[in-house]
């Protein structure tokens, strides 16, 4: 259901983040669990999830994003809980897994449905606090989730905004050096 909320009300972070989740647990499905040896696939897996959901905390400036790491950060110490303490009941692993997962989800419905939202004054009028696939949507309208959004002109517009701004502060900055010389 989050995946398909993501996919159905998602910006293309929530969306990206879906995928993930998706092939994340269609691999795991198909990895070999057993109550003797800790599930090093499954580890390995979740890993890659927290480096993804790490590198949206940092660039999408995004809220969910920051809650989904740190849930999936503790899904992953359970599982180095139970690597270094293999002697804890297999019951307790899997429903931490489990608890943790499923807020690692919550939190991607979280985001899709608040992405619906319009954005604030504040945000539209401060172009600087917003991602390149925001400043996209805000210049085409308010068609959400259109695919058009992220073709064509719409990056190439959003570089040469950054390009000038990033000009500005250029000259701005020698400006102020030659006047402290």
């Amino acid at each position: 259901m989050s995946a398909a909320l993501a996919l159905w009300r998602g910006g293309r972070w929530e969306r990206a983040t879906a995928a993930v989740l998706v092939l994340v647990w269609i691999g795991t499905a198909l990895a070999h669990f057993d109550s003797l040896n800790p599930p090093w696939v499954i580890i390995g897996l979740d890993g890659a999830t927290l480096l993804f959901l790490l590198y949206l905390a940092l660039y999408s400036k995004r809220r969910w994003t920051i809650w989904a790491t740190a849930f999936q950060f503790l899904l992953m110490a359970n599982h180095l809980a139970f690597v270094r303490f293999h002697e804890l009941e297999q019951w307790a692993y899997v429903t931490a897994y489990y608890v943790w997962g499923d807020a690692v989800l919550l939190s991607l419905m979280a985001g899709a449905i608040w992405r619906a939202r319009k954005t604030t004054p504040a945000v539209a009028q401060n172009p600087g606090n917003m991602d390149r696939a925001e400043r996209s949507e805000l210049r085409s309208g308010d068609r959400r989730g259109d695919p058009a959004d992220d073709a064509g002109g719409a990056d190439a517009r959003c570089d040469d905004a950054d390009r000038q701004r990033d000009a500005r502060i250029a000259v701005n900055e020698d400006e102020n050096a030659t006047e402290h010389d």
